[in-house]
């Protein structure tokens, strides 16, 4: 359901922070990858970096590991961003601050654990260098096509995030948008980021599959067929999820389709070179994630996909877990109860 980022996000960042503190991690390690790439690319010691949609701070987290000279990060939703300077900037009280933003009601069990995940994110970011030489991100609440600062950075970092960018940008024009408008709007978006970057700096981006088409038929089925979001657990609990919606409350909830393609890849090298770079690596990243409890995952990602229902985030949490609840049985027999196959593309681009 294609929305605007940092509306949404201001309504689903404390879920968001409780599915990523949980053994999946697939945020922080999709980070930590995309980081890597960048670093390979450029020496991030005179580099100043800029993090766009940058969320709660993982993938600025990744990028202070390396100490560049300096991090800009810009993401349009207050409630991300505040939580970014609070594992960043300040040392106020990381219980406080999900209290505050209703997090026992939203997390329920898994309060506790995300707490602990950011006092970790929080530790581990004053025993980086980059800390310990007295420099901080500059963390800021903008939207990508809003912010203007051009031609200050060596190193743009995008983590799961141009999609939104683009999506939102077609949605009032055409839906679902044709390719031709796709690429379009993706390429205007590429050369905002070009704008805000020096000559020869290195833009490094990563994308979930499901928006990427292989030239290979054989290898889009594979994938395609052992997605994240085709995971049998996921199945079984959207299913029930839209059974309660149906029966309790009378909201009908259409079986959702997959996306369009953003990213096609016998394209990219065109797309990077009409928005003013050149297309230097794309690399496919499968990894599969390890999980005592897929379903507990999934209990606190769902609510997060819920944009088409108009009821409030607490309710969708209260479904949810109803729904969670009544197939537990079924879905701790499975096998895939344990892990998940992700895969996801990195871009990386050269500013001509």
């Amino acid at each position: 359901h294609l929305v605007d980022k940092g509306h949404l996000f201001d309504q689903i960042g404390v879920n968001y922070s409780g599915a990523e503190a949980t053994r999946v991690q697939s945020y922080r390690s999709q980070s930590r990858n995309l980081t890597m790439v960048a670093r390979m690319l450029h020496d991030f010691q005179t580099a100043d970096v800029l993090d766009v949609a940058c969320g709660f701070g993982v993938t600025t987290l990744a990028v202070a590991a390396h100490n560049p000279r300096s991090i800009t990060s810009i993401d349009p939703s207050e409630t991300l961003t505040s939580l970014a300077k609070l594992i960043m900037q300040n040392d106020d009280d990381i219980t406080a601050w999900y209290e505050q933003h209703d997090g026992h009601r939203l997390l329920g069990e898994s309060f506790h654990q995300t707490v602990d995940y950011i006092a970790a994110l929080r530790n581990g970011f004053k025993e980086c260098l980059f800390h310990e030489q007295g420099k901080q991100p500059s963390i800021l609440q903008a939207g990508l096509m809003e912010f203007d600062l051009a031609a200050q950075y060596d190193v743009v970092t995008l983590n799961n995030g141009l999609h939104w960018v683009v999506s939102h940008r077609l949605q009032p024009e055409v839906d679902p948008p044709a390719s031709e408008t796709m690429r379009a709007v993706l390429v205007k978006a590429l050369r905002k980021i070009r704008i805000l970057m020096k000559k020869g700096g290195v833009f490094v981006f990563q994308s979930p599959k499901i928006f990427v088409e292989f030239v290979e038929p054989e290898l889009e089925v594979h994938f395609t067929k052992h997605l994240a979001q085709a995971h049998p657990v996921l199945n079984i609990l959207n299913a029930k999820v839209r059974e309660i919606f149906e029966t309790e409350q009378g909201i009908q909830r259409t079986v959702g389709t997959s996306p369009p393609f953003i990213y096609r890849l016998r394209e990219m090298s065109e797309v990077a070179q009409e928005s003013g770079f050149r297309l230097a690596e794309t690399i496919h990243m499968e990894e599969t994630l390890l999980s005592d409890d897929v379903l507990g995952y999934f209990k606190l990602l769902i609510p997060i996909n819920l944009g088409d229902i108009d009821v409030p985030m607490a309710e969708k949490v209260r479904v949810v877990n109803e729904a969670a609840a009544r197939i537990k049985p079924e879905a701790s027999r499975l096998p895939q109860n344990h892990y998940i196959p992700d895969h996801w593309h990195i871009f990386a681009l050269f500013a001509d």
